[in-house]
């Protein structure tokens, strides 16, 4: 599905959390038959309790939370600190219980800990707990409750927990451990209760859990846990909650756990699991509550047993493969709240089908109905508007569902959400009032222009992925909303602010969020005069990435409950208003890549709130920055790059004490580095690059601990370069451009420092030579300038990529390619070329794109690439390992990209191999070619719908499409694409973003972009029908035989239907298997007719994807869907081996 889940909704699928509160309040209720009460007089004192706790104290409490746990001296017996019980009068003076949950308490857990034993209870969930969960607990004999929850623990589960052998709950979730699951815990009797969620856990789930009687619970959600789900599970008779969620588990649900009758809560979404979901789930699980089994690869029909399950409250069956009818009986569940079954291939073509919906009617609690982009048809009945009216999301959008809509569909006074486009509905939709903040999307339904009546009522208003520009009626916005959020609002055209010209009289009363980020949809002067306004509230202001015009008003600074002002990515101009030091509670202000000038005011220093960032960077702001920065004491990032500031970098910077990230390159500034600012202990990243900056490298940089990248390139620096710490990984510094730095690290490409006696004896000498060869001198020295002078305008990116992906330098690429040698070269372009390589971090392959820094626009094509790919993730799409950002040993720029090794090349090759090849490459068959075919289609449905911002391609063609060892696709190749400002997240109006300088493949490009169009989803989708033409015909579209106005199209959309099988690449008919040619094995022509058939359908998709109109061509959805289907029915039983004709 392309719309977001209702915040109701999805809660379910993070339910772990909540999850595991119940787990805790179950078992820490039913299970805890003692509640080890604080003696009033305890006489005893152990030695080795007391040494315990005082150890436990020193190892984790910098924040003085046990300060009043005293020293061994003092006369207040230990059983009465903070957080410890201690036993009764059979244990007197023992300690059997620590409760120091939530203390923020940090460090690592003392291993003394293990000297407790007889310790029961020991909880240090919420604290900030770091290092390894110490073997010593598995002494603790008589532990029962272990919660080490909401930590930062690392390392393994240590396998000495298996001694404990009195555990019931251990909670371990939210960490960062890593390995396996210790088989061992299957040795713990009496464990009811095992919460492992949100960890880095891998390898299998033991099948030995499954001996563990006593488990009640089990969370290991939000792992990487791979394998089936062990059958023996279904021996846990007690089992009441099982969550799986977000793994990388395969396989069937095993037909074991229909004897699971205890069970309540089923959360196994997001994962890879195939097969069929138990016909008799409903019959053997009565208990059960939750049925989450969303976006796995699930096939067949709904159960129809499943109403059986009488206290079902919420089903999520949806991104899967079922098929069929919904259960008409549906609406037995009177306690059902959601029922989301969007995004599969579920039907309804008669009137039969559709008597679920009318036994809906019955469910009175229900909130959440999803039945969208199914393949259901015909007319929408009458009860779609006599659900519930506690209904808060209807979506029925993506089907092929016709006829009115019921008037009577406004009695839905609390829905947030109603998605009713791409289809051809009539009507009038009759909110009235409008209660609530809405979702309204029917931007392809036909509706009448009495629609905009309905938005009237001077209440909330929001209005997300609502494509104004392509809506067939038109809006009128209220002048009374109070609450205004464009926050994806695509309107090509100029737009108009909904109260006018903001004066007082339209009633604006109060504006808490106002989003116009990404619209490019206002074109004048900024419309913003507070002090005319009452807007006293108004919290966050995003009017960022548009066309503003024109002077900053000064009367923002009267907005002074701002948390957030983004006016970045405009045209503005003039000075910053000194009156935005009113701006007292300010979190983040963002005037990045405008046109301001003057100078930085005194008065944003004052602004001790923020917090997150102050970004002035690409203007043309001048003089010095204040010495009155250092105040900014709670500031994260600052950046003032690209302006033309000058003077001295203040020292005081270093009292900015959480300063994290600091960008001032690209400026003038001068004299030395600050020693005070290389000695800071908070600093990541420090980018002083491209300044004027001189003297030495503060030696004290060597001792920065937090220090990730460090630029300092092309400035006057000089002497010995520091060699400990940072320096000695060449990957994270760069000086290049100092031409007076000398060092021993060879990577940094330094010159060897000279002996200073020898300078010295030899002074003179130097003076005459210098004297004698200074005409030639100056003559190289200008030469030199002119030469570097271009490099000194290069601003490379430290580090593209973000986040958690290592970056890597030229000498490690160097070594790695044994020096981009000849043998390693994979592949070449016009990008550049491509080498395989093993780097030190990954011991697989890789592949190594070197781009052409010479070609026009390589830098740009290089950072878009970055962007695109660390915001991505999709099975089908090619997986960045890393980049390099860099320069060779030449001092040329070095751009490299570091991605997972294809080992069977691209898509190209195989469709179109050479002479030398054909014995080698085998054809491609009819299956792998819709598999491919589907691979590439999911690809792109995930960048156009599922990625955050939609991203379109631009450059989709074979070469562009890499092939792994199970000839499983991958898209690749970002350096055209495009983020979207804006989407409705509909194929069939796309939000679209200015097409200027896109070029794309010549035969592959939508004819609109010649035109001078917009970038659209739509031009990819006729890119991949170009795609299919050519996938199954063997012909480029830029084939000789192609032209006096016939193209690949036109060629096959002549010989269709009638004579397609004589345009298809006859690799697909006549396949010889052991000398044995096909058209004389038995059942032949049987599978001719088969092929037939399907290649019918996949030439008619291909012929719908390329029409010239971008609204007529196909939604890659049904695109999707259609190929499946096609798929399995070229997979049919029949009376023939097909899998050998196909394989």
């Amino acid at each position: 599905m392309d719309l977001p889940y209702p915040n109701h909704f999805i809660s379910l699928g993070a339910l772990s959390r909540p999850l595991t509160n119940l787990f805790f309040l179950l078992h820490c209720t039913i299970l805890l038959p003692f509640q080890a009460p604080a003696p009033s007089i305890v006489a005893t004192r152990n030695t080795d309790d007391l040494q315990a706790l005082l150890s436990i104290r020193s190892h984790l409490d910098p924040s003085k939370s046990l300060s009043l746990w005293g020293s061994e001296n003092q006369t207040t017996h230990y059983c009465k600190w903070r957080g410890v019980k201690c036993g009764s009068s059979q244990h007197p003076g023992r300690v059997t219980a620590l409760d120091l949950d939530s203390l923020n308490l940090a460090g690592q857990i003392s291993p003394d800990i293990g000297n407790l034993t007889l310790l029961q209870r020991l909880n240090l969930s919420g604290n900030q707990l770091q290092g390894y969960i110490p073997q010593e607990l598995g002494r603790l004999s008589n532990l029962q409750f272990l919660i080490l929850k909401d930590n930062a623990l690392e390392g393994t589960i240590p396998t000495s927990l298996a001694n404990c052998s009195n555990l019931m709950l251990l909670s371990l979730d939210y960490n960062k451990l890593v390995g396996e699951i210790p088989t061992e815990l299957a040795s713990l009797p009496r464990l009811s209760v095992l919460l492992l969620a949100r960890n880095n856990l891998t390898g299998f789930i033991p099948p030995s859990l499954g001996n563990v009687s006593s488990l009640v619970g089990i969370d290991l959600c939000e792992n990487n846990l791979r394998g089936q789900i062990p059958s023996s599970l279904g021996r846990l008779v007690r089992l009441k909650h099982f969550t799986i969620t977000n793994n990388r588990l395969t396989g069937e649900i095993p037909s074991t756990f229909l004897n699971l009758s205890s069970l309540c809560i089923i959360y196994v979404g997001d994962n890879q699991l195939s097969g069929v979901l138990p016909s008799a789930m409903g019959n053997m699980l009565p208990e059960l509550q939750v049925l989450q089994a969303f976006n796995n690869q699930f096939k067949g029909s709904i159960p129809i047993s499943l109403p059986n399950a009488s206290r079902l409250e919420h089903i999520v069956l949806c991104y899967n493969e079922l098929s069929g009818p919904v259960p008409r009986n549906i609406g037995m569940l009177r306690n059902l709240d959601s029922l989301s079954l969007n995004d599969n291939l579920l039907e309804a073509k008669q009137d039969e089908d559709w008597k679920f919906l009318t036994s809906l009617v019955n469910c009175s609690n229900l909130k959440t109905l999803d039945l969208s982009n199914n393949m259901l048809e015909g007319a929408l009945p009458s009860s779609i508007a006599k659900l519930s009216t506690q209904l808060t999301w209807l979506g029925l959008a993506g089907n092929r569902l016709n006829g009115n809509i019921p008037a009577e569909i406004g009695r839905y006074i609390n829905l947030n959400g109603l998605f009713m486009d791409r289809m051809l509905l009539t009507g009038r939709v009759g909110f009235d009032p409008l209660s609530s903040n809405r979702v309204v999307r029917s931007t392809h339904s036909r509706l009448p222009p009495t629609f905009s009546k309905a938005l009237v009522s001077p209440y909330s208003l929001a209005l997300p992925h609502i494509p104004f520009a392509s809506s067939p009626f038109p809006i009128i916005l209220p002048a009374a909303a109070l609450t205004i959020q464009f926050s994806s609002v695509a309107v090509p055209h100029r737009w108009y602010w909904p109260c006018g010209a903001f004066t007082p009289e339209q009633n604006c009363l109060v504006i808490e969020n106002l989003i116009t980020n990404g619209a490019s949809i206002l074109e004048t002067a900024t419309p913003l005069h507070a002090k005319n306004l009452k807007l006293q509230k108004l919290e966050k202001l995003f009017l960022n990435e548009n066309q503003f015009t024109g002077d900053l008003p000064s009367s923002l600074g009267d907005l002074t409950q701002l948390l957030e002002l983004h006016l970045d990515q405009n045209s503005l101009q003039g000075g910053i208003p000194s009156s935005f030091g009113k701006l007292q509670k300010l979190l983040l202000l963002d005037l990045s890549y405008n046109k301001l000038y003057g100078s930085f005011p005194r008065e944003i220093t004052d602004l001790a709130s923020l917090t997150f960032y102050l970004n002035f960077s690409h203007n043309s702001l001048i003089g010095p920055l204040p010495s009155e920065v250092g105040k900014l004491k709670n500031l994260g990032t600052l950046d003032v790059s690209e302006n033309n500031l000058s003077g001295e970098i203040p020292s005081t910077l270093s009292e900015c004490q959480v300063l994290q990230y600091l960008y001032m390159q690209g400026n003038h500034f001068q004299g030395a580095i600050p020693t005070s600012l290389s000695s800071s202990n908070s600093i990541t990243v420090l980018d002083l690059s491209r300044n004027n900056l001189s003297g030495s490298i503060p030696d004290s940089f060597e001792g920065c601990k937090h220090l990730r990248l460090l630029n300092l390139s092309f400035n006057d620096l000089d002497g010995p370069v520091p060699n400990a710490g940072i320096f000695l990984n060449a990957s994270l510094v760069s000086v290049i451009g100092n031409h007076n730095l000398c060092g021993e690290n060879h990577e940094l490409d330094l010159q060897t420092c000279p002996n200073q006696e020898f300078r010295k004896s030899d002074h003179a000498l130097g003076v005459v030579i210098t004297i004698g060869i200074m005409i030639p001198l100056v003559i190289v020295f200008l030469c030199a300038i002119r030469l570097r002078k271009p490099k000194s305008k290069i601003a490379l990116p430290l580090h593209p990529l973000e986040g958690n992906y290592p970056m890597t330098s030229f000498a490690e690429l160097y070594r790695a390619t044994d020096g981009f040698s000849v043998a390693n070269l994979i592949g070449e372009g016009s990008f550049g070329f491509v080498y395989r390589g093993v780097l030190n971090f990954e011991p697989k392959e890789v592949a190594v794109k070197v781009l052409h820094h010479h070609q026009r626009g390589a830098l740009r094509i290089f950072q878009a690439e970055c962007k695109i790919l660390r915001s991505i993730r999709h099975r089908n799409l090619l997986k960045i390992l890393s980049a390099c950002s860099s320069f060779d040993r030449n001092g040329d720029v070095f751009l490299a990209l570091v991605t997972e090794l294809m080992p069977n090349g691209s898509l190209d090759k195989w469709l179109h191999p050479r002479v030398d090849e054909e014995e080698v490459l085998h054809r491609l068959t009819l299956l792998q070619r819709m598999n491919i075919a589907i691979d590439v289609a999911s690809a792109l449905d995930y960048l156009h719908h599922y990625s955050g911002t939609p991203i379109v391609h631009c450059d989709l063609k074979p070469s562009n499409i890499l092939l792994d060892k199970d000839m499983v696709a991958h898209v690749c190749d970002f350096g055209l694409a495009k983020f979207l400002m804006a989407s409705s997240h509909g194929d069939s109006s796309p939000v679209t973003s200015h097409t200027i300088g896109i070029k794309g493949s010549i035969g592959y490009v939508a004819p609109e972009y010649g035109m001078g169009s917009k970038v659209s989803t739509q031009g990819d989708v006729y890119s991949y029908g170009i795609l299919l033409l050519e996938m199954f015909t063997g012909l480029r579209p830029t084939d000789d035989r192609f032209k006096d106005g016939l193209d690949i199209r036109t060629f096959v959309k002549m010989a269709y239907p009638q004579h397609v099988m004589d345009t298809l690449d006859q690799a697909l008919l006549l396949r010889e298997e052991n000398g044995i040619n096909i058209s004389a094995c038995q059942g032949a022509v049987i599978a001719r007719e088969k092929t037939h058939d399907c290649s019918l359908s996949i030439i008619k998709i291909g012929l719908w994807c390329t029409e010239k109109s971008p609204q007529q061509r196909m939604k890659l959805g049904d695109v999707i869907k259609i190929m499946h289907a096609t798929r399995e029915t070229l997979l049919g039983d029949s009376p023939y081996d097909i899998q050998k004709y196909l394989n």
